[in-house]
């Protein structure tokens, strides 16, 4: 009489869902704990997304205001982003392309955000000019800080 299972049959193994743009081992896997960071990520940008609104709200009364409203707007989409991303990550979305889009955008948005800051900054040094040293290398820095944010966004756009 011959068995009809055998010992070397392994049981089917569930798939763990935690990030489809990482690959994760299923020793490591923990569900319950990805959706907890995706839910804090959620609440921690929707709290960073309504300071951003306020701080609209302030800056339409500056007349001012081009360059801090530009990273603004960067902070903003950053957040947008971030939540969606999380957002998805708890609905357990797969389709790798949208999350790794969604993975690398807000990073690259959120470093031109850094480096039009430090522009902002560039400017408001340079025009209390403390220095010779500082009126010759600042309006030199601030152009490496604008071609930096350009060259960034076009990479992010052929990526």
């Amino acid at each position: 009489m011959k068995n009809s299972t055998t010992i070397n049959e392994a049981p089917p193994i569930k798939k763990c869902y935690c990030d489809p743009s990482f690959e994760q081992e299923e020793s490591t896997c923990n569900p319950a704990g990805c959706k907890t960071v995706s839910a804090l990520f959620v609440l921690g940008f929707a709290i960073i997304l309504v300071f951003c609104i306020y701080r609209f709200k302030q800056l339409r009364k500056r007349k001012d205001n081009r360059w801090p409203m530009f990273t603004l707007s960067l902070l903003t989409l950053t957040c947008i982003a971030r939540i969606a991303r999380s957002v998805l990550l708890l609905i357990e979305e797969k389709n790798l392309i949208i999350m790794g889009l969604l993975f690398l955008l807000p990073l690259g948005v959120l470093v031109c955000s850094f480096l039009n800051t430090l522009y902002v900054w560039v400017k408001i040094i340079f025009h209390f000019n403390f220095s010779k040293v500082v009126s010759k290398i600042f309006p030199f820095l601030g152009k490496i800080f604008i071609v930096s944010q350009i060259i960034l966004m076009v990479l992010l756009i052929i990526i």
